[in-house]
């Protein structure tokens, strides 16, 4: 059987395939609008030749290219960026060029695909990531807030910022110079505006996330470990999808960026700092949850409960986490790490036990 490969530069308006003709020959390069009713046409015509197989680089383009070809009967990948190999002479870079040299390195077997979310899956991930983002907006403001009242001398004395105690004393403060008192209202209000609106997203995410089954199921396991509620949960399982998909614990820890830097020559070793490669967003979301390993954790009210409704198996590798990670975080600070470094370690051994946990089988007692 005849297989046509394809490299393809996606864009946001146009897509640049570099393909063979009949799979053999000189490279062909085609520019196309980044538009179903534009690549249908062509690929239909290559069909004629044989299997079409393409490629694209993972982008904010998304995956409708993929389900585009998928859609008419051709074979695609969508590939990860930061494993794609570069030469490091190369300092020229154009669409044409980028196409052509996915298309080699496809023919030479030299890519990493990634797990293409099914649009399910999509919507709930795009979903989390809005409450993301969100986060990030309410963050900011409460940022602009503090730095607005430290700049008039007005500084908290309480323990704890954000507090109902804070937020008492914030709607005490008052200002002589009528544009001053405008600016903290305006600041308050954004504060509380952008609260609201985090709320009323993460009640969309209990009422929505167990209609998604399969990654509903992933999240309650992941919910099992302390530092891990139902927001992480359903975040972490909408960005890792199917975990059975990592042949072991270090692939996961790979995947997530949080394994170390290496260069290495004949007795000579330099370690470096973490790759921060993969998925930014379960990466931060580990690290934020390692932080409560820096503590002795209880078993809460919340986890019993919640391990009642898991296998046995997840309660034990959870309880297992809890005593190690703890353990791993003094180990480490004791002997002059940083807490920093110390709590990025346990988010990374994190990673493992939360995939052990995934690999559980459902009806296991």
């Amino acid at each position: 059987m005849n297989y046509i490969k394809v490299g393809i530069d996606a864009g946001k308006e146009k897509v640049v395939c570099a393909y063979r003709g009949n799979g053999v020959g000189e490279v062909r390069v085609v520019t196309l609008a980044n538009r179903r009713e534009a690549l249908k046409p062509w690929v239909e015509k290559l069909q004629e030749q044989g299997v079409v197989q393409a490629c694209y680089e993972a982008s904010s383009v998304g995956y409708e290219i993929y389900r585009w070809l998928t859609g008419l009967g051709a074979e695609c990948e969508v590939v990860a960026p930061s494993l794609i190999p570069k030469k490091p002479g190369n300092h020229v870079k154009t669409d044409t060029r980028d196409a052509k040299e996915l298309l080699s390195l496809f023919e030479a077997g030299l890519l990493t695909a990634v797990r293409v979310p099914t649009d399910s899956e999509e919507a709930l991930r795009d979903l989390a990531r809005s409450r993301g983002d969100i986060q990030k907006t309410l963050t900011m403001n409460k940022h602009r807030l503090n730095q607005f009242m430290q700049r008039h001398g007005r500084i908290y004395a309480g323990k704890s910022h954000w507090t109902q105690g804070h937020f008492g004393w914030l709607a005490q403060q008052t200002f002589l110079e009528e544009a001053s008192q405008k600016t903290a209202e305006n600041y308050r209000r954004w504060v509380d505006q952008v609260q609201g609106e985090l709320e009323r997203v993460e009640g969309m995410i209990r009422e929505i996330a167990p209609r998604h089954k399969d990654t509903y199921a992933l999240a309650e396991r992941m919910m099992s470990f302390h530092g891990i509620d139902v927001m992480s949960g359903v975040s972490l399982a909408s960005e890792l999808l199917d975990l059975r998909r990592f042949p072991s614990a270090p692939e996961i820890m790979s995947f997530t960026g949080l394994t170390g830097r290496e260069y290495s020559s004949a007795d000579v070793v330099r370690r470096g700092s973490i790759t921060k490669t993969g998925n930014a967003q379960v990466r931060h979301i580990l690290i934020q949850a390692a932080w409560k390993y820096t503590r002795k954790p209880s078993e809460s009210k919340r986890l019993r409960e919640h391990w009642k409704t898991q296998p046995a198996a997840v309660a034990t590798i959870a309880q297992k986490a809890k005593d190690r990670l703890y353990k791993r975080f003094c180990h480490l600070t004791n002997n002059g790490k940083l807490r920093q470094k110390a709590v990025v370690a346990v988010a990374r051994e994190l990673a493992g036990f939360l995939w052990a946990a995934a690999q559980v089988e459902s009806n296991a007692v």
